[in-house]
C-alpha cells in the first residue's frame, strides 16, 4: 500500500507536466504574443498592497485556526489523501522491480514530448538517449537498502538527471518542464539510486520523487539522524530569505528561505546547526548565525489569518519561477511556503486540492459562485482553478481579492488573444482575463478550500 502511495505522488508530477503541455500548447495556438503586463494590477489601490488593509477587515484576525495537535492531524489528512509523503514510514528496502519501474516510467512521456533546448533546437533521439543512459536503471540488480540524507543548500528536484532545459515552445525559457520544484535547505530525503555520472541522486522528499544534485545532499547514514534534527528543529525562517555566517566569523555558508526549520545550537536564541556536506559526501553540521536575526524566530508562528496574510505579503512582488526556477516560487509553492511558517504541511501541487479532497472543498458554478467566494474566511482559504491557486484576502465592492504568484493572464485586443506577463506575486481581484477566450479568473474558478474544512469528518 505504501509503495502505491509513493507511486501516486510520482504520477502527480508527470500529470503536472502534461497539464503544462496542454496549457501552453493552447496558449501557443491561440495567443502567440506575450507582452509585459502593467506595473500595478487594475482595481488595486496602494493601500490594498499592504497586509494591514485586509487584516483590519477580519473580525478575529488573531484567532487560531487549529487547536493543539490539529496541525499534525492536518498533515496526516494530506498523507492519507496521498498529497504529501510520510517519510517516517518510508520502507527500509525497495525491490528491484519497483525501483526500475519508477526509473523507467517517465520515458514514454519523455519520448512523446516535443521539447526544445536552450538554442531553440528541437530535441532529437540522441538527447533522449543520453538521459536514459544517465538514469542507469540496468545497474539495479536486486533489492536496495534506502539511504538517508539532508539537503545542505537549496536545490532543484528534477524529472530527469540532467541540467538541460526542455521547453514546449522554442526559446520559452521560463518554463523548463524538467524542473519540478525547489527543495529548501535542511529537508530530509530518502536516497534510492544514483545516476551513471554519479552527479545525481534519485530521491523521495515530502513533496515527491525526482532527481537532485549529489553535491546538494549530505548522506546521513541513518533515518534516525535525519529525523532527530527535524524533531528538535526550533528556529523558523520567517523572512523571504536569510543568509547565515559561520559562528566564528567566516564566510556566508548559505541561505534559508521562508518556512525552513533549523536546529538550534544549545541555549542560543539564533545560533543554529547548519547542514553541510564533507568531501566524502557525508552530512555534518556547522554552527552558524543569521545575518539578520529579526528574520528568524523560535518555533513556528501562530496559525492565524493575521500571520498567514503577513507572511504572504513579505513575498509581494517576488518573481515567479516555474518549478522553482531561479530559486523562486510558482503559484502553489508560494502558498506552501507561507503555510510552513505556521507549521502547516501543505501539498506541493495545491492546484490539485479541489479534485483530491472530494466533499471537503466548495464546488462553484453559476450564480452561487460569488456568494460562496464572499463567505470564504480571509487568510485561511484558497481558490482553485485549472492550473492556478490563490489565497483569499477579502472582498471589496462585491469583488473577491486574492494574493497569488501569477505568471500571466490572457487578454484580448483587435488582433486576438495574447498573454500579459505578470511574473510576480500580486494582489488582484478576479476580473483579470475578462474578455479573453478563456475568460476571467472569476469565470474559471471551480473550487475553493477553507483550511479547517479538511479536518471535517
Amino acid at each position: 500500500m505504501y509503495a502505491n502511495r509513493i507511486y501516486f505522488l510520482g504520477r502527480e508530477m508527470i500529470r503536472k507536466y502534461w497539464m503544462l503541455f496542454i496549457m501552453l500548447g493552447l496558449l501557443g495556438a491561440s495567443a502567440p504574443r506575450i507582452v509585459e503586463g502593467p506595473e500595478t494590477m487594475p482595481n488595486v489601490s496602494s493601500a490594498m498592497r499592504t497586509p494591514e488593509y485586509w487584516i483590519n477587515r477580519i473580525p478575529a484576525p488573531d484567532q487560531e485556526l487549529f487547536l493543539p495537535g490539529e496541525r499534525a492531524r492536518l498533515r496526516r489528512c494530506w498523507q492519507e489523501e496521498k498529497l504529501i509523503l510520510d517519510l517516517s514510514r518510508f520502507p527500509k528496502m525497495i525491490s528491484r522491480d519497483r525501483l526500475k519501474n519508477w526509473l523507467t516510467a517517465d520515458y514514454k512521456y519523455l519520448e512523446r514530448a516535443a521539447c526544445y533546448g536552450l538554442n531553440g533546437r528541437r530535441w532529437g533521439a540522441r538527447d533522449y538517449q543520453s538521459i536514459k543512459k544517465n538514469v542507469n536503471p540496468d545497474s539495479v540488480q536486486g533489492s536496495k537498502k534506502i539511504a538517508w540524507g539532508m539537503t545542505v543548500r537549496r536545490t532543484a528536484l528534477r524529472l530527469f538527471p540532467t541540467n538541460k532545459t526542455a521547453t514546449i515552445k522554442p526559446r520559452d525559457l521560463e518554463f523548463d518542464v524538467f524542473s519540478h520544484s525547489g527543495l529548501s535547505v535542511a529537508e530530509p530525503v530518502a536516497i534510492m539510486h544514483i545516476s551513471a555520472d554519479k552527479k545525481w541522486y534519485y530521491i523521495a522528499s515530502e513533496i515527491d520523487r525526482g532527481w537532485a544534485r549529489t553535491r546538494d545532499i549530505g548522506r546521513a547514514g541513518s533515518r534516525g539522524r535525519v529525523f532527530e534534527y527535524q524533531r528538535t528543529a526550533g528556529l523558523t525562517v520567517i523572512a523571504a530569505e536569510v543568509y547565515f555566517f559561520r559562528e566564528d566569523g567566516g564566510k556566508i555558508q548559505d541561505s534559508a528561505r521562508m518556512g525552513c526549520r533549523l536546529q538550534m545550537a544549545g541555549n542560543s536564541e539564533t545560533t543554529i546547526h547548519f547542514p553541510r556536506r564533507n568531501a566524502r559526501g557525508e552530512l555534518f553540521f556547522m554552527r552558524a548565525v543569521p545575518r539578520e536575526p529579526k528574520g528568524v524566530i523560535q518555533g513556528p508562528r501562530p496559525c492565524t489569518p493575521r500571520v498567514i496574510i503577513e507572511q504572504a505579503f513579505i513575498l509581494l512582488d517576488q518573481p515567479y519561477g516555474w518549478g522553482g526556477a531561479g530559486g523562486y516560487d510558482d503559484c502553489s509553492e508560494f502558498i506552501r511556503r507561507v503555510g510552513r511558517v505556521c507549521g502547516l504541511a501543505l501539498p506541493r501541487n495545491t492546484i490539485n486540492l479541489g479534485q483530491a479532497l472530494p466533499g471537503k472543498t466548495f464546488k462553484m458554478s453559476g450564480q452561487s459562485k460569488q456568494s460562496v467566494l464572499a463567505a470564504l474566511p480571509a487568510g485561511a482559504s484558497f481558490i482553485c482553478l485549472p492550473g492556478h491557486v490563490m489565497l483569499v484576502l477579502g472582498s471589496e465592492n462585491q469583488q473577491t481579492y486574492v494574493i497569488h504568484n501569477l505568471y500571466g493572464i490572457q487578454a484580448r485586443d483587435s488582433r486576438g488573444d495574447y498573454i500579459r506577463r505578470v511574473g510576480r506575486v500580486v494582489v488582484s481581484d478576479l476580473s483579470l482575463g475578462a474578455g479573453s477566450r478563456r475568460g476571467s479568473l472569476f469565470q474559471r474558478v471551480e473550487r475553493a478550500l477553507f483550511l479547517r474544512r479538511v479536518l471535517d469528518k
